[in-house]
């Protein structure tokens, strides 16, 4: 199953609302298990030392994170992330975005999404290695429970 998303279309896509992530637009879908979602992030960024948005593209890179699951799927989110340089301050920064911390593999949601279920007088490492309804998210007891 592949799902591809016109240009003009992305914003007013049906797929963003799978997402809950805000600034993204979904404009790839594919794969069952892990469903993979390729997104676009289309807010304006600002240097998170200043706030200036006077800034150069240095570089451009790939992030892969787990997302929450979507029905019993794991979903994956795939995005392009940028590395600036702030022509005010004269710093050098990665882009940053809502809902995911910086340097994480998983995304705020899925944190929320293991911990939400009863526990059932389980562990926090327990989830962290087992997660919503048995599933295997692999990740680790530190990043479930950072903040």
């Amino acid at each position: 199953m592949c799902v591809k998303i016109l240009a003009k279309e992305v914003k007013d896509s049906p797929y963003n609302v799978i997402l809950n992530l805000p600034g993204f637009t979904v404009t790839k879908v594919s794969g069952p298990n892990p469903l993979v979602i390729h997104a676009k992030y289309y807010r304006k960024p600002k240097c998170p030392y200043c706030g200036n948005s006077k800034l150069r593209k240095k570089d451009a890179f790939f992030r892969q994170l787990k997302h929450e699951s979507l029905g019993h799927r794991n979903t994956v989110l795939r995005f392009k992330a940028f590395k600036f340089y702030c022509k005010a301050c004269h710093r050098y920064f990665h882009q940053q975005f809502p809902g995911i911390l910086k340097h994480q593999r998983a995304t705020e949601k899925l944190k929320q999404q293991i911990f939400k279920e009863p526990t059932q007088g389980a562990s926090q490492t327990d989830l962290s290695t087992q997660g919503v309804s048995q599933t295997d998210f692999s990740i680790g007891y530190a990043t479930s429970t950072r903040s």
